[in-house]
């Protein structure tokens, strides 16, 4: 049975997570703006990865901060991938929107 810390934390987390959605959004044109999110939401979900026990919403946190190291190694290596990059980051944005959604998804109060 959750208590209303728990759904307190919930709340906050899904807000977080919301935030972090719509500046991905936003920021993907600019490798600067889109690197500072993402190292952001690799904090974040470290943190977070430290506090949950449910197995599933585990897994599909890990799956976001394994895209989120991508994306970050990408946005990095942009000079080297120059030709690629653009279809790159985009598909692993996309995905990542994806897994936040469905993490969204998966919090229940």
């Amino acid at each position: 049975m959750a208590d209303f810390q728990d759904i307190l934390n919930y709340t906050i987390m899904r807000k977080r997570m919301s935030q972090f959605e719509e500046e991905l959004k936003l920021n993907r044109e600019s490798p600067r703006s889109l690197k500072e999110v993402v190292k952001e939401f690799i904090s974040f979900t470290k943190g977070v990865l430290r506090e949950i026990n449910d197995v599933s919403f585990r897994e599909v946190m890990g799956k976001q901060l394994r895209i989120a190291k991508r994306l970050l190694m990408t946005i990095n290596l942009r000079w080297v991938l120059i030709f690629l990059y653009k279809r790159v980051v985009t598909s692993l944005v996309n995905a990542l929107l994806s897994l936040i959604n469905t993490a969204i998804n998966q919090i229940k109060l």
